[in-house]
């Protein structure tokens, strides 16, 4: 997913601005959602032009830990099209064997 350059700086903040209000009402249980949001970490590029990786934990209906992962070369749009799978349900969501 990359940037569209006819998109201004302005309107890609702005939505990235949206993205992070509504995990934060995920987050803090004001929506109700199939996976509840534990957590999340940003992995940066290694080099120019990378992508940026974003791990999420989650846990289903039982309490099992669940994870997820995102790519997107902008920090902007990592959060943009993230928001779009996790709302959607499109995340691919599995058993986080780390966690158990």
């Amino acid at each position: 997913m990359g940037r569209d350059p006819s998109e201004d700086m302005g309107k890609r903040a702005e939505r990235a601005g949206r993205a992070l209000m509504h995990f934060g009402a995920v987050a803090q249980g004001y929506r109700d959602v199939t996976v509840d949001l534990v957590g999340f970490s940003i992995r940066c590029p290694k080099a120019q032009g990378g992508e940026f990786l974003m791990t999420l934990r989650g846990s289903d209906d039982a309490g099992a830990p669940l994870v997820a992962f995102h790519t997107s070369d902008s920090l902007e749009g990592l959060w943009n099209s993230l928001w779009v799978r996790y709302d959607g349900g499109d995340l691919r969501w599995k058993a986080d064997e780390w966690e158990r």
